[in-house]
C-alpha cells in the first residue's frame, strides 16, 4: 500500500504538472524555483535573504536545485529541479500513508485503519499537493506529533513539533493535544519545553549568521494581509501581491503595507478563543485515541476560519484527519466535497475565472460552510460515547456530507456560465455573434466559418446554430469541403460566413472561400464586426426574367436582371441577379443597392455592396464588358402580405446615388408579392 501510494506520486512528479491543461505550472512552482537557483549565485535564504516560509522548505529549494544541476537542462532546468525538489517531498508523504494508518488503528481498530490507509493513498489530493506544494512535510509531522502523543511520548513528540513549525507554523497546532491527552501536566510541559528547544535548535543557526533576516520573516509573517478568506472578501482584496526577489534581499521591505480594515480583527480571534476554549475545557482528560484525533481535526478547523488567509492546499489536512475517523461513506462523500472544492478554488476559479469576484465570493462561503460542518463533526467525534449517540452522528453526518457535496457540485456547475461570461467578453469576434444572433435564427440560418479553430472559438456562442467549418488542406480535401459547404447550405434560406480576419496568415484562404460562396450564393452583406468579417448570403437561384433595363450617368447601363421569384412565403429568401456594362473604365468606385421597399415607400429588406460580390469593383471593368452581380435579400419575420417594390442603382464613396439617364436614382426592377 505504501509502495503503491509512493510510486503514484513519483510518477506523477515526472510525468505530469500541477497546473494540467488550464495552467503552465502550480501558483508557487515558480517561485520555489527562484528561490532554489538564487544559490547558484551564493545567497541562500535566512543568511542573505529572507522569506515568508519558515527555513526548513527554502533550504530545501536549496538542495533541489544542486541536485538538479547535476543533469543537463531539458528545455530548461524547472524539470529536473521540480523532479528533484517533489521527489525529496515525496517520502513524507509515503510516511503520511503509513501516519494515517497507525492512528486510525488507534482509533477505530485494525480493520478501518486498512481502509484508512487506502482511502488517503488513492486519492486525487494528496498527490495533487505532492506535485506543487510542500504541505505534505507538515502533515508529516502533525501525524508523527500526534502519534507520539497518543503513545505518551511528550519529548519526541514535541521534537516533532518543534521541526515540523521550522517547515509551517500551524505545526504547533498539534500541542493541544497534548492537553487533553498526556498524562500530567508535568509531561505536558516536557511537550512544550521540547518543542521550543527543536524549534530554536533549528534557527539558531540563522539568529547567528542574520539575525535580521530572520527578524524581516517574522516580521513578513505578522503583516501579511488577508487573501481569499471571509475577511479578505470584506477588506475587498482578491489576493496579496508577493513582494518580488529583489526586495528579499533588504529587511527593511519585508513589512507588508497593510491596509485598514473593516474586520474587528481583535473581537474575531477572542471570539475564536472563546470558542476554542470552551472545547478544550470540555475535552480534558479525553483519553479516547478518537477524541484526540477529533480535537486535532477541530483544531486546524479552527485556525483555517480564523486566519485572515486561505490556501487550497491547507485542505490536505482535514482530508487526512477525516480519512483516519471516517473511512466509510459518509467520509468519503466530504472527501469528494474537499478535493472539488480544491481544484474548484485553484486552478479552476483563479486561472480559469480569472480569480472572478462574484465566483469567488460564492466559493468562499461554500467552503467556509463546509469547513464549519467539519468543526461540528470533529467535535461531536471528540464527546461521542454511547452506541445511541454515535448512531445519531452516523445519521446526521451522512446527511451533512451530502449536503456539502450538492453545495460544492452547485459551486462547480456554477463556474461553467462565469466561464463563458469572461471569454466573451474577451473575445475579438464576439460582435460577429451578436450580429448573427440579432438579425436571423438558428431554424433557417447556417454558420460556416473560415477554418476549425474560428469554429473552436466560436461554436459554444452560438449554441443550437447549425454549424459547419471550411477545410482547407490542399489536393482532394479543397474539393471535398467545397462539396460539403454546399450541402450544408442546401435547404437554408441563408447562410453566414465567418472569417477570422486578425489572423493574416490564412486570410487568402479565407477570402477564397469566400469567393467561392459568392459564385454559388446570394450575397446580402459583407461587414466588419469586430475581428471578424462576416458576410451573409441568401440560398436562392435566380431564374426568371425581369425584362428591365435602365440607363445611368458616367456611361453606366443595368442591361438585364433574373430573379427567384417574384411571389414569396414567410422566411423566403430573394436573389437578383443583376447585369452591367460600362461603355469606360469608371474612375469611381460604387456600391450597388438592391432594396425591397412597401406601398408608402419604406426600406424593408436591402443588398448594398460593390459589385461581384464586392470582388469586381467598378473602376476595373473593361468597358462593354458584361459584369455578373448577385444580390440576396432576407426579408425580416412577420413580413405583412402585400405588394413590394424592388429597386436597384448605384452610389458613390459618399453616398451620392448615380442618376438614370431620366434623373430617378434608382431603376424600378420590378415588384414582388408577398404572402402568408
Amino acid at each position: 500500500m505504501v509502495a503503491v501510494a509512493l510510486v503514484a506520486r513519483l510518477l506523477a512528479i515526472i510525468a505530469l504538472r500541477v497546473g494540467g491543461y488550464v495552467a503552465e505550472t502550480g501558483p508557487d512552482s515558480a517561485y520555489h524555483f527562484q528561490l532554489g537557483r538564487l544559490s547558484a549565485s551564493g545567497a541562500y535564504p535566512f543568511i542573505d535573504y529572507w522569506t515568508e516560509y519558515p527555513p526548513f522548505f527554502p533550504w530545501l529549494t536549496v538542495l533541489a536545485h544542486k541536485m538538479s544541476t547535476l543533469m543537463p537542462s531539458w528545455i530548461d532546468q524547472r524539470f529536473w529541479f521540480n523532479l528533484s525538489l517533489h521527489g525529496l517531498i515525496a517520502p513524507f508523504e509515503a510516511g503520511n500513508v503509513v501516519l494515517v494508518y497507525a492512528l486510525s488503528r488507534k482509533a477505530s481498530g485494525a480493520p478501518d485503519a486498512l481502509k484508512s490507509a487506502w482511502l488517503y493513498a488513492l486519492l486525487f489530493a494528496p498527490m495533487f499537493v505532492v506535485l506543487g506544494w510542500f504541505e505534505s512535510i507538515a502533515l508529516f509531522a502533525v501525524l508523527f506529533a500526534l502519534w507520539l502523543i497518543l503513545e505518551d511520548r511528550p519529548i519526541p513528540a514535541g521534537v516533532a513539533i518543534g521541526l515540523g513549525m521550522l517547515v509551517k507554523p500551524y505545526v504547533a497546532l498539534i500541542g493541544a493535544v497534548g492537553l487533553i491527552h498526556l498524562s500530567t501536566w508535568c509531561r505536558v510541559g516536557l511537550l512544550v519545553a521540547s518543542a521550543a528547544l527543536a524549534y530554536l535548535a533549528g534557527l539558531s543557526p540563522f539568529l547567528i549568521a542574520s539575525p535580521e533576516m530572520v527578524k524581516a520573516h517574522f516580521t513578513t509573517l505578522l503583516t501579511l494581509p488577508g487573501w481569499s478568506s471571509p475577511y479578505a472578501l470584506i477588506d475587498g482584496v482578491i489576493k496579496h501581491a508577493d513582494p518580488q526577489l529583489a526586495e528579499r534581499f533588504d529587511a527593511a521591505l519585508a513589512a507588508s503595507s497593510i491596509a485598514p480594515s473593516q474586520v474587528p480583527w481583535a473581537a474575531v480571534t477572542l471570539a475564536f478563543a472563546v470558542v476554542y476554549g470552551l472545547v478544550l475545557f470540555r475535552a480534558y482528560r479525553q483519553q479516547h485515541s478518537r477524541a484526540a484525533v477529533g480535537l486535532a481535526g477541530f483544531s486546524f478547523v479552527m485556525y483555517l476560519l480564523w486566519s485572515k488567509g486561505y490556501s487550497p492546499q491547507w485542505s490536505l489536512y482535514l482530508i487526512a484527519f477525516l480519512c483516519i475517523l471516517m473511512p466509510n461513506l459518509r467520509g468519503m462523500l466530504m472527501l469528494i466535497a474537499l478535493e472539488l472544492l480544491y481544484v474548484i478554488e485553484w486552478p479552476v476559479a483563479f486561472i480559469l475565472l480569472q480569480a472572478d469576484p462574484g465566483y469567488l465570493t460564492a466559493l468562499v462561503a461554500v467552503r467556509t460552510l463546509v469547513t464549519i460542518g467539519l468543526g461540528v463533526l470533529f467535535t461531536a467525534l471528540i464527546f461521542v460515547k454511547s452506541d445511541q449517540a454515535w448512531s445519531r452522528l452516523r445519521k446526521g453526518s451522512i446527511a451533512g456530507s451530502l449536503a456539502a457535496l450538492a453545495a460544492v457540485i452547485a459551486l462547480a456547475a456554477g463556474a461553467l456560465p462565469v466561464y463563458r461570461a469572461q471569454r466573451y467578453r474577451i473575445e475579438p469576434m464576439r460582435e460577429a455573434v451578436d450580429l448573427i444572433q440579432s438579425s436571423s435564427a438558428p431554424d433557417g440560418a447556417g454558420v460556416l466559418f473560415d477554418r476549425v479553430d474560428t469554429y473552436e472559438r466560436l461554436a459554444s456562442f452560438l449554441a443550437g446554430w447549425p454549424k459547419l467549418a471550411a477545410l482547407r488542406l490542399g489536393s482532394a480535401a479543397d474539393a471535398w469541403s467545397e462539396a460539403e459547404i454546399l450541402s450544408f447550405a442546401e435547404g437554408r434560406a441563408e447562410l453566414w460566413y465567418v472569417l477570422d480576419y486578425g489572423a493574416t496568415a490564412r486570410r487568402n484562404i479565407g477570402e477564397d472561400i469566400d469567393r467561392y460562396l459568392s459564385d454559388s450564393l446570394c450575397i446580402v452583406s459583407r461587414q466588419f464586426a469586430g475581428a471578424a468579417r462576416v458576410a451573409r448570403y441568401a440560398n436562392a437561384k435566380p431564374g426568371t426574367d425581369l425584362r428591365v433595363s435602365a440607363d445611368f450617368e458616367k456611361g453606366i447601363a443595368l442591361a438585364g436582371a433574373r430573379i427567384n421569384n417574384t411571389s414569396i412565403g414567410q422566411d423566403d429568401p430573394i436573389c437578383v441577379e443583376l447585369v452591367w456594362t460600362a461603355d469606360a473604365t469608371p474612375s469611381t468606385d460604387y456600391t450597388v443597392f438592391v432594396h425591397l421597399l412597401d406601398a408608402a415607400g419604406n426600406l424593408v429588406a436591402q443588398s448594398d455592396i460593390q459589385p461581384g460580390s464586392g470582388y469586381t469593383p467598378t473602376t476595373t471593368w473593361t468597358p462593354h464588358q458584361p459584369i455578373l452581380d448577385r444580390h440576396g435579400l432576407i426579408p425580416p419575420a412577420g413580413l405583412a402580405p402585400g405588394t413590394y417594390r424592388l429597386t436597384a442603382g448605384m452610389y458613390d464613396l459618399e453616398g451620392v446615388r448615380l442618376p438614370t439617364g431620366d434623373g430617378a436614382d434608382s431603376a424600378m426592377l420590378g415588384e414582388i408579392v408577398a404572402g402568408d
